[in-house]
């Protein structure tokens, strides 16, 4: 059974897959997710920064409606939670691709489901606790990939921001 957030977010990685089949015409579609990170129990209630990044390549075409995709995207979500764990700098090692540092090694575009703000970590017996807020660190500052898409859960739906490199790309572009 998957969370509400998991489907929302195979939900945001298919309509990314298709914007970018739609735009670049290409059917092999790999983009960036970070994972959190935290499969292992002993790492529940800790606090801390868990985070891996994950490949997910996925196949998309003219002739699939967006179920299809959606499915697609559904599956290879899947097979990534499951390698998690497994370093993705290991694995661009393992990979021994032709690397360009001006670039990240597997993927250009970055999608990302912001699904915890507003977690309260009071401690019900005792009053005290942390509270968690969202800090703008890209305002003015460079991104890292071509295209991050990034989607926060919100009471009454989805909001997405696009972070992009306007060395590439126009805002005009974008907005469209």
């Amino acid at each position: 059974v998957q969370s509400a957030g998991s489907t929302l977010f195979m939900g945001v990685l298919s309509a990314v897959q298709v914007l970018l089949h739609r735009y670049t015409g290409q059917d092999d579609i790999t983009v960036g997710s970070p994972l959190a990170g935290r499969d292992h129990a002993d790492l529940a209630g800790q606090l801390g920064f868990y985070v891996n990044t994950v490949a997910l390549r996925g196949r998309v075409s003219g002739d699939m409606d967006f179920l299809s995709v959606l499915g697609e995207a559904r599956r290879v979500t899947l097979e990534a939670q499951e390698h998690q764990g497994y370093p993705f700098d290991s694995l661009v090692e393992e990979l021994d691709l032709e690397r360009d540092m001006s670039r990240s090694a597997l993927f250009d575009v970055m999608v990302v489901l912001q699904n915890n703000d507003g977690v309260d970590l009071t401690d019900a017996a005792s009053g005290t606790g942390l509270g968690i807020s969202a800090v703008d660190t890209a305002e003015g500052g460079a991104s890292k990939f071509d295209l991050i898409f990034i989607g926060t859960e919100t009471a009454v739906g989805l909001d997405l921001e696009i972070e992009y490199n306007s060395d590439l790309y126009e805002h005009s572009s974008i907005e469209r």
